[in-house]
């Protein structure tokens, strides 16, 4: 239960009141410092769909907090973590460096995967795999203004370096090109009454 509580914290902006036990009726829910990345989805069917072997290469090509590349050198298995995310590279990167010259850790698109195989000569994996969308902690992070519930730039990008932001599409892109936005890459229906009030 408190577990949950936690976790409910980092989706509002103030602390939430919770029942703890049958016997307490609320306290306030604790403050927590450091938004800790959420645990792997469906590690253990990963593991068995991916059979990682001792010494083959895996590619962890969106490695987000790190969970499934952990997971992959536990088992044995070496592993190559790519994510766009220069935040994300850098956890993995310190929370995993006990795993020394098993682990290559990288700042790159999933796209980019064959580039860097390349780069790195290496010419055969053992298996990939990919966990895409928005992590939480970016979600959680006012200032890489994805969030709707905490006050930031209207940033987006995944990858800081990229020029483009959210703020500048919705600033300079005209109406056609935001209903297409909106209705190719949002499927949202409403696309063309979306783009008009902006």
């Amino acid at each position: 239960m408190l577990g949950q509580n936690v976790i409910n914290t980092f989706w509002f902006e103030r602390p939430l009141w919770v029942a703890v036990d049958p016997f307490t009726a609320e306290e306030e829910a604790p403050e927590v410092e450091e938004f800790i990345y959420h645990r792997p989805v469906l590690e253990s069917e990963v593991l068995e769909l991916l059979e990682p072997k001792p010494g083959s290469l895996i590619v962890d090509a969106t490695c987000g907090g790190g969970g499934h590349t952990e997971a992959f050198l536990k088992s044995g298995a070496n592993v190559l973590a790519l994510d766009r995310d220069p935040d994300a590279v850098r956890h993995v990167s310190e929370q995993l460096a006990r795993f020394g010259d098993r682990l290559a850790v990288r700042q790159a698109n999933f796209r980019c995967a064959l580039s860097v195989l390349d780069e790195l000569g290496i010419r055969a994996i053992g298996g990939a795999f990919l966990d895409v969308g928005v992590s939480s902690r970016q979600l959680e992070n006012a200032e890489r203004g994805f969030s709707f519930m905490r006050n930031g730039p209207l940033d987006m990008r995944m990858d800081p370096r990229a020029q483009l932001t959210a703020a500048a599409i919705v600033n300079e892109y005209s109406e056609e090109q935001l209903t297409r936005l909106f209705r190719e890459l949002g499927e949202e229906p409403a696309a063309r009454r979306i783009a008009s009030l902006i």
